[in-house]
């Protein structure tokens, strides 16, 4: 596994490709269709986003999420996949810091 992680040209995002050696040959449709069906299950939703289609970078600035995996920037060559996701650096920390403090108070 390897990564990288990039700012972009928003005030407060950032990219990062995520690099696996998957155990079997996958496709990008199974790994595309695992991280839908993730991103739509608690307590992975409220946390993790998905991009279906192409979009500016400015639009993930505001998003409560933790990560949006990007769809489309995925790739598959036999057992190596790559991933992609995108982050509003203040805006996930501090939902995710609120969901914390919640947490504790209760």
């Amino acid at each position: 596994m390897a990564g990288k992680a990039y700012r972009i040209p928003a005030r407060t995002g950032s990219i990062a490709e995520l690099n696996l050696l998957a155990e079997r040959p996958v496709t990008v449709e199974q790994v595309n269709d695992a991280l839908r069906k993730a991103a739509g299950v608690p307590p992975v939703k409220r946390v993790m986003g998905v991009l279906e289609d192409e979009w500016a970078s400015s639009r993930i600035v505001g998003d409560p999420h933790s990560s949006i995996v990007d769809l489309p920037l995925a790739a598959v060559q036999g057992d190596l996949l790559s991933v992609a996701a995108w982050n509003d650096n203040e805006m996930g920390y501090s939902t995710r810091l609120s969901e914390a403090a919640a947490r504790i108070t209760k």
